[in-house]
């Protein structure tokens, strides 16, 4: 049974999609925030909470800009890659490395909510059924309903688990 982002390889080559400009899709500017003409500035509004409604759009709704920043800093918005079977969303800190990534894998990718075997080394079992990895950064495995799911946090230290762990919930929520 094919695995959303299987390797971490594959997980790399889709943020790097999501970084490019010409293959985003959609707005790069978050709902709720006024359109500016030009270069388009770092997020740092509070964007109001998504909506469970919202995860329809795809992975770049579940978490809100004021979310994000509150993690990473100002970040470009983010920048969605995939399809609606298959999809991922990278936000990008503006003055520094950090980034975060959400990848939501395909119907049927975690039979009964059951995540396939990690291809990342010295995973260990976290709360609420997730799973976590470190290097680089730390990637937390977990599964919504029958789906496969990601989040990698990259640039802030391996000792961020509860963020990665509090940032789930949100989109566990959301998506539902």
């Amino acid at each position: 049974m094919k695995h959303p982002f299987r390797r971490p390889a594959h997980l790399v080559a889709v943020a790097l999609l999501a970084l490019l400009p010409a293959c985003g899709s959609g707005p790069t500017t978050p709902v709720g925030s006024p359109a500016t003409s030009g270069t388009s500035p770092a997020v740092t509004t509070n964007a109001a909470e998504p909506s469970a409604a919202a995860a329809a759009d795809g992975p770049c709704a579940l978490l809100a800009a004021a979310e994000v920043s509150e993690v990473i800093g100002a970040h470009d918005g983010g920048r969605s890659a995939g399809d609606a079977q298959d999809s991922a969303c990278s936000w990008t800190a503006t003055e520094s490395l950090a980034s975060v990534l959400v990848g939501i894998g395909a119907p049927g990718t975690a039979p009964d909510g059951t995540l396939p075997e990690s291809d990342f080394a010295n995973t260990q079992p976290g709360p609420n059924g997730i799973r976590l990895a470190t290097g680089p950064g730390i990637v937390a495995e977990f599964a919504i309903g029958n789906r496969a799911c990601q989040l990698h946090l990259t640039g802030k230290g391996e000792s961020e688990t509860a963020t990665v762990v509090r940032l789930v919930g949100l989109i566990r929520d959301r998506q539902k």
